[in-house]
């Protein structure tokens, strides 16, 4: 599993620390960045529309502290966490959000 640039699992998570950073940089460069929740939306349409799509996600190691002030608890912790760390600022960079209704 060790390859000649070091250790996979290391560069996993290099990318995971790191996600969002190449999508912050276009939306400095005045792209708009329009995030979307699961494979329901389509990605195409926000192509077409000269959007780059970004896959946000949830954090399970993260408490939802805000959002639930804001959003029913009977929606899914999926959705619940992307919403909660949408409040605290994690996805400011997003020109918008696409939440399809799919939990």
């Amino acid at each position: 599993m060790d390859g000649a640039k070091g250790n996979i699992f290391d560069t996993v998570e290099a990318y995971y620390q790191n996600y969002g950073v190449r999508a912050r940089e276009l939306k400095n460069e005045g792209k708009k960045v329009i995030g979307y929740v699961c494979s329901f939306v389509p990605l195409e349409v926000i192509s077409a529309s000269g959007a780059i799509p970004f896959r946000v996600r949830g954090n399970v190691h993260e408490p939802i502290t805000k959002g639930d002030a804001l959003l029913e608890t009977i929606v899914c912790p999926y959705y619940r966490s992307i919403f909660d760390l949408s409040v605290k600022g994690k996805y400011d960079f997003l020109s918008g959000l696409v939440i399809p209704h799919g939990c």
